[in-house]
């Protein structure tokens, strides 16, 4: 079905930002990790539950997509998301309900999904969508997340052999 890329079926905020770090990771992906380690007091490992990423995508197809996805924040539905001086990607979301509207964005090293809408399925206002509304929440979340983080860029599609 061509419109599951596009946010047709149901995720939770996880399933999404955990799917969208894939393509900040240059296609590795790790399942969601809670908690990764457990130590006692001795600082022996009680429990080590440290991410195995694994190549899901090509890396060139993921450094494309990756620069479509930047386009969505510097130049679409998603402007309320740029954070001046940190590239970051991006994708809104608006069910045709007015029910749910949501973004999703990343910088290389960290995805964030937020979603905003009525647990009783009740439509949200008139006209209510994910760059007008959530979109600032996000880049507000960010901005603060990344306050002490270095700046990354996201890598280029020529640094990658193009697939046959």
């Amino acid at each position: 079905m061509i419109s599951l890329p596009l946010g047709a079926v149901d995720l939770t905020p996880l399933e999404m930002a955990s799917a969208f770090a894939t393509f900040a990771n240059n296609g590795w992906h790790s399942d969601p990790t809670f908690i990764v380690q457990v130590t006692d007091s001795n600082g022996d490992v009680l429990l080590d539950n440290t991410p195995e990423p694994q190549r899901v995508l090509d890396p060139w197809a993921v450094a494309t997509l990756n620069d479509v996805l930047q386009g969505v924040i510097n130049n679409g539905t998603g402007k309320a998301a740029k954070m001046e001086g940190r590239p970051a990607a991006g994708k809104t979301g608006t069910t045709s309900s007015s029910r749910d509207i949501w973004f999703v964005g990343y910088v290389p090293q960290l995805s964030v999904a937020v979603w905003v809408g009525n647990d009783d399925y009740k439509p949200l206002r008139d006209k209510a969508t994910g760059g007008q509304y959530v979109a600032p929440i996000w880049r507000d979340f960010m901005r603060q997340a990344l306050a002490n983080e270095p700046v990354h860029t996201f890598r280029k599609a020529q640094e990658f052999p193009r697939p046959r």
